[in-house]
């Protein structure tokens, strides 16, 4: 599933302040997430909602731990619709939290497998059975935490990062583990764990106002950036084009040079 590509529809009508004259990625997204419902199914016997993997025109009863970002994003884009809409986007969005809580849970190690196979019966059976720190279980916990204040999905945060406590830490850092079942581990820590798996559990068990989100949105790196309308931007690079705000000495990197002041 192209992560970037759907939250960035929704984030780029954020990122405008929600003006009309970015009304059209708003537009974009939700028909995104038309096509997004037609491919939710639910386990048997636990009913977890997830959200089958299409290829051309076969469906796969598979989801990949990537695909967790999708609560977070249903969440933060509920807002934009109607009461009654935004009530059946938010339900999707705490279902599908439910179902990528668990796949942590349900391993020994109780980190996630790369992707998952729904088999009638069965609920859910790792497949990839690799961690490699992924953060999109936790950002999606982070934005449910922030929009409902319901402390379950801190709790649930918790549990995920006292199991990399457990099976990933090391002396010089974190490292993933090859077999969530054997907690094998690997020798690598990506760099995605410390821009966004760790700053998401930080930002999780921090007072709303850091980072609000009545201000900022978050690139899908977890870079944040400050929401403007159109206006705002224009204006503020006039004046910066007015006023020469950077000392010229310190320009030389630009330059291939530096002056000495």
């Amino acid at each position: 599933m192209g992560d970037s590509f759907y939250e960035y529809l929704l984030k780029a009508w954020i990122l405008g302040n929600k003006t009309e004259a970015v009304k059209y990625y708003r537009e974009m997204w939700e028909t995104s997430m038309q096509g997004l419902e037609s491919l939710i199914k639910r386990s048997t016997p636990s009913s977890f909602a997830y959200i089958t993997e299409k290829l051309g025109n076969t469906v796969y009863d598979k989801m990949d731990e990537l695909a967790c970002f999708v609560p977070g994003m249903l969440a933060l884009g509920s807002s934009g619709y109607d009461p009654e809409e935004a009530g059946k986007f938010m339900s999707l969005a705490e279902e599908l939290a439910r179902t990528c809580y668990n796949f942590y849970q349900l391993t020994p190690t109780k980190l996630a497998g790369e992707n998952y196979y729904f088999r009638q019966g069965e609920d859910m059976l790792v497949g990839t059975s690799w961690n490699i720190q992924r953060p999109e279980t936790i950002e999606s916990l982070f934005y449910l935490w922030r929009l409902t204040g319901n402390n379950t999905y801190r709790e649930w945060a918790w549990d995920i990062f006292e199991a990399f406590e457990s099976n990933s830490r090391i002396a010089s850092g974190y490292v993933g583990l090859k077999d969530v079942n054997t907690g094998a581990q690997d020798d690598m820590m990506q760099s995605f764990f410390l821009a966004e798996t760790l700053k998401y559990l930080y930002l999780l068990f921090s007072p709303p106002s850091v980072i609000s989100l009545d201000e900022w949105v978050f690139n899908t790196e977890a870079h944040p950036l400050r929401i403007r309308t159109r206006n705002d931007v224009h204006e503020e690079q006039l004046n910066l084009d007015q006023e020469d705000k950077f000392p010229s000495h310190l320009l030389g990197r630009k330059e291939g040079r530096l002056e000495n002041k």
